[in-house]
């Protein structure tokens, strides 16, 4: 869940070092106001690399009108899976 004021640029994220073989895919959650849903995966079964470091980069757009501050940004229901989805 985002903050008000706060939307993700779904075209705009991208993979890290870690992942660069993968591709990810972003959609609003119609049933939840500013949620979003991410998958990420690789077409020929490319894993993962290293434990350490970022997976994936959020771009957000922030409303001109928002305070500058800390906010909380809540992830929930992560799931990792093997290529055959164990």
């Amino acid at each position: 869940m985002l903050p008000e004021g706060v939307t993700v640029i779904e075209d705009k994220n991208s993979t890290t070092d870690r992942t660069e073989d993968m591709i990810i895919m972003c959609r609003k959650d119609p049933d939840e106001e500013n949620s979003h849903l991410f998958v990420m995966f690789s077409l020929n079964g490319t894993p993962i690399i290293g434990n350490e470091g970022s997976i994936m980069n959020v771009k957000l757009d922030v409303a001109s009108e928002i305070a500058i501050g800390d906010y909380d940004i809540k992830i929930e229901d992560v799931y990792m899976t093997t290529s055959d989805f164990e």
